[in-house]
């Protein structure tokens, strides 16, 4: 809109001054083609006479013939109106430049949290002045119970050092014992071995060695006996690989039937080492 009444002001100057100047023209050419006779005058003498007098007079003489008017003057030709001008175009508005974005308005402060008053320490109460009484009663308590606390742990010690004693003598006690069975483990193992070897006699007499027989042949035999010596039981534990060998020692553990010696052996004897009795069968005089 701006730069379109910067054009229409210079616009209507212009307008107004060709106005001016055609009306100076058309004023001169008047001029210059008015006629050299004068008009007549435009205005008329006359005189007032009465009415009443001059009737008659008026009446028996014409009236005066009135003056002709001046021939009208002839029209001045027109000037012919200048064509129009043509009109001058609007400039192209220029497209407004876009307008800039108002900038954000800034963030309001935040308020901050008004500090809080710290608060003041209570005054400490005053420590109530202490009563001889109760003090002498509480020193008596406590020393009550330190005795107390040093008899018991005197109880305790003493308790320690009499586990220990009956530890060591149960101790010493099953080494005792310990040493009597292995002596008389020893003992029994040495009588043990003359009754097995009497066993042993007894059962190469009554044995008949099979054909198969060769040297280093044994066979494992479980004999039961019972304490007059009696045989009430035989097995093979482990076989030589020979079965006629097995048999024939099985034959003459039966055929021995009894051993006396076992007869005259301690019951504790019999019982731990002859009711059930591993006996290994080798005869010495068996050839290759």
């Amino acid at each position: 809109m701006r730069s379109l009444e910067g054009y229409i002001v210079p616009a209507t100057v212009t307008l107004l001054l060709h106005a001016a100047l055609l009306a100076a023209l058309t004023m001169n050419w008047q001029s210059s083609q008015e006629p050299l006779v004068k008009p007549a005058p435009r205005h008329v003498k006359a005189r007032l006479v009465s009415l009443e007098k001059s009737g008659a007079k008026a009446a028996a003489r014409p009236a005066a013939a009135a003056p002709k008017p001046p021939p009208p003057r002839p029209e001045p030709p027109k000037p012919k109106p200048e064509p129009p001008k043509p009109k001058p175009e609007p400039p192209t508005p220029k497209p407004e430049p876009p307008k800039p974005k108002p900038a954000p308005p800034p963030p309001k402060p935040q308020p901050q949290p008004k500090p809080q008053p710290k608060p003041q320490p209570k005054p400490k109460p005053e420590p109530p002045k202490p009563d001889p009484k109760v003090q002498e009663e509480a020193r008596k308590k406590e020393q009550a119970r330190r005795e107390a606390e040093q008899v018991q742990k005197q109880q305790r010690e003493q308790q320690v050092r009499e586990q220990k004693l009956r530890e060591q003598q149960r101790l010493e006690q099953e080494m005792a014992l310990a040493m009597a069975a292995e002596d008389e483990a020893l003992a029994e193992g040495a009588e043990t071995t003359t009754y097995e070897e009497a066993i042993a006699i007894a059962i190469e007499d009554n044995w008949s060695r099979p054909p198969s027989a060769r040297r280093d042949m044994q066979v494992v035999l479980r004999i039961q006996l019972i304490p007059t010596g009696e045989v009430v039981g035989v097995s093979v534990l482990k076989s030589s690989g020979d079965q006629a060998f097995d048999r024939s020692a099985i034959n003459a553990v039966n055929k021995a039937a009894r051993f006396p010696e076992v007869a005259d052996a301690p019951p504790q004897v019999f019982e731990r080492r002859l009711r059930s009795l591993q006996l290994v069968f080798r005869p010495e005089d068996l050839r290759q």
